[in-house]
């Protein structure tokens, strides 16, 4: 593939979770390779609190970890 191709193409991986979602998070990094090739995104539901996932999840991968929030519509959005 061309890096021009590679740029246009770049693989994003989902993982949706709520309450409870961290276990999962954690046992999922753990056994993924950082130099995947993709970039993993975690969506948490969470309603008025602000998420510590991008502090928590450095701790289970050697992949960076970067939070993302969005101002929105009627509340706020954080993903890690």
């Amino acid at each position: 593939m061309k890096a021009e191709g590679a740029a246009k193409c770049f693989p994003i991986v989902c993982v949706g979770g709520s309450a409870g979602g961290l276990d999962a998070y954690t046992r999922l990094l753990r056994h993924l390779p950082s130099d995947m090739g993709v970039a993993i995104v975690i969506v948490n539901h969470l309603r008025t609190v602000e998420t510590l996932l991008h502090e928590i999840l450095p701790q289970y991968t050697e992949m960076p970890v970067e939070l993302i929030a969005y101002s929105g519509g009627s509340g706020r959005s954080f993903w890690s």
